[in-house]
């Protein structure tokens, strides 16, 4: 008895039936042939071809299509054949069984529309798994899988040409993350609800002060005694989430014993590629179609390893999932996973700002914390040392040569405040590495980085294009306002069709026609050059699988879209609709806007005008207490990008006491008897409010901040306003 004899036999009882045409039988990635062999015993059907299907017969037939063969014109051409000739098939007795993927399924509806909608039948087969497969050999290609995939780091995250000179392991790069629980644990309300405390979180809290809870590695939490088996990690942007993800995969797909799991199977996946998937797909089909479209024989291991409590579920950002109904989907299927694999640890991430929740599913919810200088040394003396040892070689010189060179970039980089800020999140800290490593001025702020950094990438471009022989011949030199001009309108469409992730090649090509279109862009002639460019180079916009693209990382996505705000009426026309200003999408890519117009366009009048806006629109604000508002207004003060004292001023006293305050004491009842020093402890912990105690203790709001706080809280709150992070 074969795998699939049991839907085999229902597909022979449908062909049984008198028809002519075409059934159609669905089947996982990469079973077509084991399938149309369990279909060919019960039938007789012979085992054809797409093309030999498509040829002109007229003599009557019997076929058995064993997938759409190899991608190309030709099978375009054989569907579009299949399609024109439905009629003969009734006419000459001629059947043909169509076993398809998902996506081969998908290309039959759009060249053969016709022949699908008038199917003789439809049967979808589950996936059965083979159990001849070895575990043991199946893990091992999983790993070797996993490395080449994700086990080199770069800014791109992923090396799928590794011609370019940054390319650093994972593991040998890797910090250990640390983090604390958020809010202890506070039970998860919608993202519109109240941003502060109720009475039921305060109850949780207990008597022992937030100031007791430590940081520790995050990995210390998992193996925490009671800790439940869901851990939502959540973290800023760039904080090292899907970074720290990758290095559990690889870390526990090596190991017989990791976590306290036995033969851990990692499955990494993108909550907002899941999202984009057909809706008739389930979270667990996901997982195994995805293992066996990239031909790992793991996929016929999960069942074991899902009931078992083996497999290692690794679920990457659910805040880039942001339209409502695909996020509801996917919210609604990782519960489904959870219930019914609950021995099963997963790890979701997330930004704060647009975290979900994950409703009734108990979880331990930890917030990263920054790097601390030991963290911040340990990682650049490492990031040195990597780079000499490629540059040199292996041996005593290039240790030496790493040792001294790491010293005195740690050296420069703690001496300067606002450096050290930035270098706290290990995305920035990489920029600061690789834009110091090629002689560029260490900036404060981190849009300065990112304009560092599209300024040496779009350089290196312009090295591969007079490098390769099928360049253009002549063509001026690419500049970073080119690379804004191309990418900028990409991202922000983005961003505000919610589509967060990969990009569809054609997709790309509409907007970078569009972009050409303007004729602004005189370095780059045609869609083909500029999609060349990013193919063959280590850069911004980096292919990641066979006709799909995707940001170097969703932070730089959002420093294009916040430039194409700047360049357009986009930035008036967003800070004029609160519903859209205060949105957890926007709220990165405004700030790094008010980063451009303030620190690198030195544009007073527009950053002050955009900001009064922000302050109106805060101010305005009615209904239901919504997290976004202050934490909107504590990102300006954080980033600081060159605000004058008159606006600084303006969002501390909307903050203290109004967002921070009044807004909660007049939405909740007066009975709660809220004493002071537990107020504060809970806004600085909330993750929602991470920006906060930042804000108090440094840059240029401290001072005004610290003085509305104290006429709020009085002098016993002094202590708190100046106690470290947890």
């Amino acid at each position: 008895m074969s795998r699939y004899s049991t839907p085999a036999a229902e597909v022979a009882r449908l062909a049984g039936r008198v028809f002519t045409g075409a059934g159609v039988v669905l089947v996982p990635p990469g079973e077509q042939e084991a399938v149309a062999t369990a279909i060919r015993q019960e039938v007789e059907f012979e085992i054809a071809s797409l093309g030999d299907a498509a040829k002109r017969e007229d003599e009557p037939f019997r076929r058995i299509v064993v997938g759409l063969g190899a991608r190309g014109v030709d099978r375009v051409a054989h569907l579009s054949e299949l399609n024109a000739r439905r009629g003969w098939f009734s006419t000459h007795d001629q059947r043909v069984i169509l076993v398809v993927d998902l996506s081969e399924m998908q290309e039959v509806q759009e060249h053969a529309a016709d022949l699908f909608s008038a199917r003789a039948f439809f049967v979808k087969v589950p996936f059965e798994p083979d159990p001849s497969v070895d575990e043991a050999e199946a893990r091992a290609a999983l790993g070797k899988w996993l490395y080449e995939r994700f086990g080199r780091i770069d800014l791109r995250g992923l090396i799928r040409r590794e011609s370019q000179d940054v390319a650093f392991g994972v593991e040998e790069l890797y910090q250990e993350l640390r983090a604390y629980p958020r809010s202890h644990q506070e039970p998860i309300r919608r993202p519109d609800s109240v941003f502060v405390p109720s009475l039921e979180s305060r109850n949780m809290l207990g008597p022992a002060p937030l100031a007791a809870v430590k940081s520790k590695p995050i990995t210390d939490w998992f193996g925490a005694s009671g800790a439940p088996s869901t851990t939502v990690l959540l973290g800023a942007p760039g904080a090292g989430k899907s970074f720290f993800l990758r290095w559990l995969s690889l870390c526990a797909v090596r190991e017989e014993h990791f976590l306290g799991i036995s033969r851990p199977v990692p499955v990494l996946m993108s909550a907002a590629a899941f999202s984009r998937t057909p809706s008739q797909l389930t979270l667990t089909e996901y997982i195994l179609e995805g293992f066996l479209a990239d031909g790992l024989r793991i996929a016929h291991c999960m069942h074991a390893a899902l009931g078992e409590g083996r497999a290692f579920l690794l679920v990457d950002g659910l805040d880039e999932v942001a339209s409502v109904a695909h996020r509801d989907r996917v919210l609604s299927e990782v519960r489904a996973l959870r219930a019914a694999y609950p021995k099963c640890p997963m790890v979701v991430t997330s930004r704060p700002i647009g975290y979900p929740g994950l409703g009734a599913v108990e979880r331990l919810e930890l917030v990263i914390a920054g790097f601390e200088q030991a963290e911040i040394r340990r990682f650049l003396l490492a990031w040195t040392r990597l780079y000499a040892r490629e540059r040199l070689g292996p041996g005593r010189a290039a240790e030496e040569a790493g040792a001294q060179a790491g010293a005195e970039l740690v050296d420069g980089v703690l001496a300067n405040p606002g450096l050290t800020e930035l270098s706290r999140s290990p995305l920035l800290l990489t920029v600061v590495a690789l834009v110091h490593r090629l002689g560029v001025r260490l900036p404060d702020h981190r849009v300065e980085l990112y304009d560092q950094i599209t300024q040496v990438l779009v350089e290196r471009w312009n090295r591969v294009r007079s490098a390769s022989p099928s360049g253009p011949l002549g063509a001026p030199p690419l500049k970073a306002v080119d690379a804004v001009r191309l990418l900028g309108p990409a991202a922000l469409r983005m961003i505000e069709s919610s589509v967060q992730g990969n990009i569809p090649e054609p997709d790309l090509r509409r907007a970078l026609s569009a972009a050409l279109e303007s004729g602004s862009l005189r370095g780059v002639a045609t869609v083909d050059e500029a999609v060349d460019l990013f193919r063959d180079t280590l850069g911004i916009l980096v292919e990641v699988a066979p006709g799909f693209f995707a940001f170097a990382h969703q932070t730089l996505a959002e420093y294009f879209a916040a430039w194409e705000l700047v360049r357009s009426d986009g930035l008036e026309k967003l800070v004029s609709r609160p519903v859209k200003l205060f949105d957890a999408r926007y709220r990165e890519v405004l700030l790094l806007a008010l980063g451009v117009l303030g620190l690198l366009r030195g544009d007073d009048q527009r950053l002050a005008s955009t900001t009064d806006a922000i302050a109106r629109a805060a101010e305005a604000w009615e209904g239901r207490p919504k997290a976004e508002v202050p934490a909107l207004l504590m990102g300006l003060l954080r980033d600081d990008p060159n605000l004058g004292g008159r606006q600084i001023e303006r969002l501390v006293d909307l903050l203290v006491p109004g967002w921070l305050f009044e807004r909660f004491e007049d939405w909740h009842a007066p009975e709660l008897e809220l004493d002071q020093d537990w107020h504060l402890e809970r806004l600085i912990a909330h993750t929602n409010l991470s920006d906060l105690a930042r804000t108090i203790r440094s840059g240029p709001a401290a001072q005004a901040f610290r003085k509305r706080a104290l006429e709020r809280l009085g002098p016993a709150a002094a202590g708190l306003l100046d106690s470290p992070e947890p």
